[in-house]
């Protein structure tokens, strides 16, 4: 059975050397050229996070009102009917936690809506009602969820974007050692970075040829160590980070500042995670930022994250929002 994911919850992907894109398969063999010159260095601090736009997923402080949610609802021998509010385990059937529904009623619902299997009752469906604790008690009777449109607002995912931020050098990124531009020499790159004071994160730019689809990599093009450049962001000492995995690595290299190290963003997660209980999110390390998301969450809540880390850091989102009366 397919992943699922229930209302709002957030890809868990912790991007070092390239979340999906970790280099596989034997080293090519390269022909030893002139090493093409190194790229310069982009500005010597790194940006701060932007803060984020207003968002459908954040609850107005003092809005009683219903809110709602399209989701997966389940029922198993574990729990009554929730509504899904994290990620949903791909079993089958599947598994997941969330609120507890006040007002479900299956035998209420259109037939083959939903269904049944090894115990356990589950559908999609468009919910709407109040919040009192973990229990979501219904004002309105679940709908399929395209009768969400029009009524939820919707909010474009970000985008990551794996290229890199330093500047193109004369002739392209081309390796400078194309001897150690391979496979192991990346991973080996990749983990001297690590171990580097200062670090705060590594991914991989494919560097794919201008017109080349941004999605469906070719299989010939994707990961090719003569081609990638290994990215890697830091808080210190550039030219000590960049002299430690040249060591090791010999194809493209590009480091960058960045304002916090990994272990410092993956503090900030820690405290959040530990403060919300039972939320689920994401450290994005292309960006230095955390998502965390909960069943409900205030604007009140995300002015206080802002306070404490910074804006933008820390970017709560809600399974459910406002619905209009």
């Amino acid at each position: 059975m397919r992943a699922r994911t229930g209302p709002g919850v957030l890809l868990a992907c912790l991007l070092l050397a390239a979340c999906g894109q970790e280099p596989s398969g034997p080293g090519r063999a390269a022909v030893q050229a002139p090493a093409p010159p190194e790229p310069a260095p982009p500005a010597s601090t790194g940006p701060a996070p932007a803060e984020p736009a207003p968002s459908p997923h954040l609850v107005p402080d003092g809005y009683d009102g219903p809110l709602g949610a399209v989701g997966l609802v389940l029922e198993d021998s574990s729990h009554d009917p929730q509504l899904c509010t994290g990620a949903v385990a791909a079993s089958d059937p599947p598994q997941c936690r969330g609120l507890e529904l006040a007002g479900w009623d299956w035998s209420a619902l259109e037939p083959g809506s939903y269904e049944s299997k090894a115990g356990s009752r589950y559908g999609d469906y468009f919910v709407v009602g109040t919040v009192e604790g973990d229990t979501l008690t219904l004002t309105q009777p679940p709908r399929p969820p395209a009768a969400a449109g029009g009524v939820l607002a919707s909010e474009e995912p970000r985008e990551h974007d794996f290229g890199s931020p330093c500047p193109t050098p004369p002739g392209g990124w081309k390796p400078v050692d194309p001897a150690r531009a391979t496979d192991e020499a990346f991973s080996a790159g990749a983990a001297r970075a690590e171990a580097v004071e200062g670090y705060a994160g590594s991914w991989m730019d494919q560097n794919l040829p201008a017109g080349a689809p941004g999605t469906d990599i070719p299989e010939e093009l994707a990961n090719d160590p003569q081609r990638v450049v290994l990215n890697v962001r830091t808080v210190g000492d550039r030219e000590a980070m960049k002299a430690a995995v040249r060591e090791v690595w010999g194809g493209a290299l590009c480091i960058s500042p960045a304002q916090r190290t990994e272990a410092e963003v993956q503090r900030i997660a820690d405290e959040v995670f530990a403060r919300y209980e039972g939320s689920w999110g994401s450290v994005d390390v292309l960006t230095g930022t955390v998502e965390v998301g909960v069943p409900v969450a205030r604007v009140s809540e995300q002015r206080e994250l802002d306070e404490r880390y910074g804006p933008g850091v820390v970017r709560l989102r809600g399974a459910l929002q406002p619905v209009p009366r």
